[in-house]
């Protein structure tokens, strides 16, 4: 899985801090940064990236094909909505 370095971070520590002290704040951090990974998680683009890998991996790994295996997974998301 393709995770945003810096939003798992942020997740990981603002759990910590509301585990060690309990308090409405550092809740609400917490909570925000959930978000902001889930948001993450789930866009357009972070589908379409692995996607397009598992059509690459699936095809053999083939070398030169990142442009196309990019198209057709755009056009997968694209025709499941």
């Amino acid at each position: 899985m393709d995770v945003n370095r810096e939003l798992w971070d942020e997740y990981r520590r603002t759990w910590e801090a509301f585990t060690t002290t309990l308090d409405e704040e550092a809740r609400a951090a917490h909570n925000a940064a959930r978000d902001r990974l889930a948001e993450h998680l789930t866009s357009r683009e972070h589908r379409v990236r692995n996607t397009a890998k598992m059509i690459w991996e699936f095809s053999g790994r083939p070398e030169g094909t990142a442009e196309s295996d990019w198209y057709r997974a755009e056009k997968v998301w694209l025709e499941t909505k």
